[in-house]
């Protein structure tokens, strides 16, 4: 429920991570708050003007800050071409997953104050890179993989292989992947519970409690929130 207005505001102040959720239930309707997150390859770019105080001066806010999106389905063309895309998939039946419980935060601590220190002992070196990035991705995919290949080369070790690795198979893995339209990804749900639905019949009010129990499915909050209607 995070408001265009309050997110320059808070970035601007806090410079803080940005993690934002659930994000296909409003994001696609928020044009403003979009090209703020869409501002981030270029630290001396990303900034919104806007007039302050009873005189409307016009002040200029940072927006230059880390975002992770969460959401159901694909983003917005602006801002998945600047993201590194990161695919989930639903837990099998048969896989078990520990479980993370925020009073277990503390016990990050540790790794926190090893990378700040690690941040702290290598920020000159970071500042200066200019990394090689792999040739087998696109302009926008190269800028998106540049802090990345930093990072792993100042880390040294097998990283510098590992990740340019991983981001040329992330990008092909996406090139090759046909996103589903939201009627897709209805009969498909739907299919799946008519497999296993008792009779030759269901009623649109049983079959929107099934797609609503879909665990992590998009039914639930279809619409602002809401879910989806017979």
């Amino acid at each position: 429920n995070l408001s265009a207005a309050v997110m320059f505001r808070l970035i601007e102040r806090h410079k803080p991570t940005v993690l934002i959720d659930e994000a296909d239930t409003f994001l696609e309707a928020r044009e403003e708050m979009r090209g703020m997150i869409n501002g981030g390859h270029n630290r001396q770019l990303a900034f919104v003007w806007r007039c302050e105080g009873d005189d409307f001066e016009p002040k200029r806010f940072n927006v230059w800050a880390p975002k992770a999106v969460a959401m159901i389905g694909d983003l917005p063309d602006t801002l998945e071409d600047r993201a590194l895309v990161v695919q989930l998939k639903r837990k099998e039946s048969g896989e078990t997953v520990e479980r993370m419980r925020a009073s277990r935060v503390s016990e990050l601590l540790p790794v926190r104050r090893m990378l700040a220190r690690w941040v702290a002992d290598n920020e000159i070196s970071l500042a200066n890179a200019d990394p090689v990035v792999p040739e087998e991705l696109n302009d926008r995919a190269q800028d998106n993989a540049r802090c990345l290949c930093a990072i792993a080369d100042v880390a040294g070790g097998d990283w510098p292989e590992t990740i340019r690795k991983a981001l040329v198979g992330m990008a092909a893995a996406r090139a090759g992947d046909e996103p589903k339209s939201k009627g897709v990804m209805l009969l498909t749900d739907i299919g799946e519970i008519l497999e296993r639905w008792k009779g030759d019949r269901i009623k649109s009010a049983d079959l929107v409690a099934e797609l609503v129990a879909i665990e992590d499915g998009p039914w639930e909050v279809w619409k602002g929130g809401e879910n989806i209607t017979t």
